[in-house]
């Protein structure tokens, strides 16, 4: 079963990432991610699926069925 959830409250999608601009100002949690993805076998991860908030440092990963050996 799947769920998909709006992060945006307003209803629109979230802005693209600014992945250049976290792996500057945040270097371990950029690394991170390419570590957990590598695990989890995501091949999928641009900055579609992918929030960054730099004020806040908040980082959020959207995910997806592809992720643990779910795509073909």
């Amino acid at each position: 079963f799947y769920c998909s959830l709006v992060f945006a409250g307003s209803g629109h999608n979230l802005p693209p990432a600014d992945t250049e601009r976290l792996a500057i100002t945040n270097p371990l949690i950029a690394t991170g991610i390419v570590l957990f993805d590598s695990w989890i076998c995501n091949t999928d991860r641009h900055e579609l699926n992918l929030h960054f908030d730099e004020s806040k440092g908040a980082v959020t990963l959207i995910d997806h069925g592809i992720a643990l050996f779910g795509g073909a």
